[in-house]
Parts: C-alpha cells; structure tokens; sequence
C-alpha cells in the first residue's frame, strides 16, 4: 500500500468513527513512520495523517520533528487558500507539538479570508493561535465581535472555549447576548455563565449566579439538568451565600428522583465532581456514587467519577462492577494518561482500604510493562506497599516483578511524597523500608 493509498484508508476510518484494533494502530505507525521522509502528502492527507496520530495516541511512535518538516512542505507547496482544512490542520499540528508547521499556518491568517469560515472553525482557529501564543489571534477578535454582536449560533462549547481566553469584549458580549437579564435560564446559559465566573467575577455576573440558584430553593419538579448547572456556579460564590445548605438541599432532590427519573450519569458525576470542589461529604453522596455504578460512562468522565470517589472517601458496593468500568473505560480510550490516572485512582482506593486488592491488582498488572509511565509503576508500588504479607503478588509476574524491582531513586522519592500524603501522619520510614524491599526482590 503507497502512502496515497493509506491516506484514503486512514481518512475513511477516520469519518466512520470505526473501532480501531491495537495490532492495525501498531502497523499503521510502523508504515507511517517507514514512509515520512519519501512522503509528499497534499492538504487533505497531511490532515489525515495528523488526526490520525492524534486521536489513535501514536505520536510516541512517529518521528515527529521529520514529520514537522514534511508538514510545514506540504503547507508551503499547496495553493489553496486558507480554509476549515488550514484550521483544523494547525489544530492536531498543536496538539502534536509540531512548532513550524504551527507557526507556517499562523502566519496564513488574514482578516480578509475569515469571513468564509462558520462558527464552529473560527472558534477552533482562535483556541489554537491562542494555544500557540500567535498574535494573529487579534485579527480574529473583530470577527469574533461582530458575530457575538449579531447573535449568531454558537454552541455551548463553542462559547465556553471564547470565555476561556478572557478577552474582555468578547466576554461581555457572551454575557449580555447570550445569558441575558432573564430571571430563569437553561441549564446551557447557567453553565456559560459558571465559566465567565471562573474567567472573571464582577458584582453584575454575581449577582446573575445568585438569582440563578434560587431555582434550587424551589420545589422537586425543577428539571435535573438545570439543578446540576446551578449548582456549578456554588464554587465561584462561597462567600456569598450559605453553600452547605444550599448544596445539600440540590442533592437530596437529585436522589429523591435518582430511580425515578432517569437521569443522565454524566450529571451524578458533576454532582460529585461539584462536592469535592465545595469538599462537602454527605450519605446522599453514596448514594449517588453508588446509582451509577451500572452504567456506561467515557474515560474522562469515569476518571472524575473516580477522582471524586476516592477525595471524598465514598465507599462502592459492588467492587466487581466498578473495576468491570475502569476496565472497560481503560479499554475505550488510547489516551496514556487517562488509562493511568484511572490504574493510579484504583491503586488508591485499595491502599485506603475501600477497594480489596486482590479485584484491583490484576488491572494494574495489566497496565505495567516495560515502557509504563511514572504514574502506571507509582500504582503498581502503591498496591504493592498497602499488602500486609510482605510477599510481592504473583499476578504481577516473574518479568513485571524484574521490572519494579530496578532502582530508581528519584522515582521512589516520588512514591514516598504520594504514600506520605495519602496515609498522613505514619511515620515515612515504613514507606521506606516497602520500598527497600521491592527493590531488593
């Protein structure tokens, strides 16, 4: 297959959202990486083959400085005029840290070429030249300006990523347009306004987010979604209101109607998120974090659901179907640091003991090999460190053992400052001694 060719494979898998098999990922890095100094990809493919790296997670396979020169090229020797596949190019060329290439597109940015570009891409092309410190991002602040002043159709995240950077007009346009004087608002405007908080608190946005979590004092029947966005704007008012009562009140709604209703896991897990900001701890909270524990969530949001079960010190009933989700969200994502985090979170659990390790180790032992991250071997350390037998878990494996017991000192001190942190007050040396005894194995 030539590189034209797997482009247009690469491409079509690509817009069909197709499951893609870890052997055709490690194969299609190999070819990649075989052809990057004879390939001369057009616009389309050199779009192609940076979604691709980006969304399957092989960068770490891919030469990525020769493949930044074969880009900043193909950009270079293209005359199409600057357009969507320009600005989702130097989006995934971005998130690669590929700088010329970046920089080369940057430099396309003309007032005069904007105004063929809808929404959505004007927004994804200020969020990059922003990523990428570009003063071409000014030239996108009139256009932005007037759209927001003629009230056109933004998404919620689209608006959401314009508050983000925290131009002041741009802000005060998103405000006045697009949340209004309105006593009650959807659960869409409420969030807008939770992030123009978070950007910049003024008595006029204040006073907005205190009318709005009125809605919480009302009676049960007040919609779920619009319970959850109210209570995202409680961190941003803590020394206004009473926000003890008011949170408590908005959960015990939430689960009085929890197997009722069905309600979306996506906005229990916000609830929770919500409360370990606020570090509000409840038994309405168990309940909730229990309430989910059958249903499918994505990686980023079963890692906050974790995230928050674990710092508000939630016990989970059914261990085996909790670990059967990281597993599964483990599964469904190529992102290193999610899969991680998640292995990490677990190995956590069980050191405080709400998590047996017998359910937990065989998911960290899966995540350990040779080339495993800092945080994937700080888990494996930690499970290990929380046993009471002394005797290193033979699910880790003659070879996975060989590989844990290499020293590495600036990698133990590390473990040493998380254990210290988690246990508390017991006394550092017995971490120590733990550690001393994995590496001698």
């Amino acid at each position: 297959m030539n590189a034209q060719e797997m482009c247009n494979v690469v491409n079509l898998m690509l817009h069909k959202d197709v499951d893609i098999d870890p052997c055709f990922k490690d194969a299609y890095a190999k070819q990649l990486q075989a052809l990057i100094n004879t390939v001369k990809p057009s616009l389309l493919d050199a779009l192609t083959i940076t979604q691709s790296i980006s969304c399957w997670d092989i960068a770490p396979n891919i030469d990525m400085e020769s493949l930044d020169k074969v880009l900043q090229n193909a950009v270079n020797n293209t005359n199409v005029q600057f357009g969507p596949k320009h600005v989702y190019l130097l989006h995934y060329c971005h998130n690669l840290k590929c700088a010329k290439t970046s920089r080369t597109l940057a430099y396309m940015v003309k007032r005069d070429l904007l105004d063929s570009l809808t929404n959505k891409e004007l927004v994804v092309l200020h969020n990059a030249l922003h990523n990428i410190g570009a003063e071409e991002k000014v030239v996108l602040n009139s256009v932005l300006e007037q759209r927001l002043k003629a009230v056109q159709c933004f998404s919620e995240i689209d608006l959401q990523t314009i508050v983000h950077w925290g131009n002041p007009k741009l802000c005060e346009l998103v405000a006045q347009n697009y949340i209004g004087t309105q006593k009650r608002h959807s659960a869409r405007s409420i969030r807008i306004l939770a992030t123009l908080l978070k950007m910049n608190t003024n008595h006029e946005l204040t006073d907005a987010a205190i009318k709005q979590i009125e809605l919480l004092k009302g009676t049960s029947t007040i919609n779920i979604d619009n319970v959850v966005a109210c209570c995202e704007l409680l961190p941003y008012l803590q020394n206004e209101v009473d926000i003890m009562s008011i949170y408590n009140h908005a959960i015990q709604n939430v689960c009085s109607r929890i197997h009722d209703t069905q309600v979306d896991p996506k906005l229990v897990v916000t609830m929770l998120s919500i409360a370990r900001k606020l570090n509000i701890t409840s038994k309405e909270l168990g309940i909730l974090a229990n309430s989910i524990t059958n249903e499918k969530l994505d990686p980023p949001a079963f890692l906050e659901y974790l995230n928050a079960v674990y710092h508000l010190e939630l016990q989970v009933i059914d261990e085996r179907r909790l670990l059967y989700q990281a597993e599964r969200a483990i599964n469904n994502t190529a992102n290193t640091r999610i899969k991680d985090s998640i292995v990490l979170t677990l190995a956590y659990l069980a050191f405080m003991g709400n998590l047996q390790y017998e359910v937990v180790q065989p998911l960290i032992a899966k995540q350990l090999n040779p080339g495993s991250s800092y945080m994937a071997i700080k888990a494996a350390y930690v499970s290990i460190l929380g046993r009471t037998t002394g005797v290193l878990p033979p699910i880790f494996g003659r070879q996975k053992r060989e590989h844990l017991a290499q020293p590495d000192t600036k990698l133990h001190t590390g473990i040493q400052a998380t254990i210290a942190k988690v246990i508390g007050k017991t006394a550092l040396n017995e971490v120590t001694v733990a550690l001393d005894y994995v590496t001698e194995y």
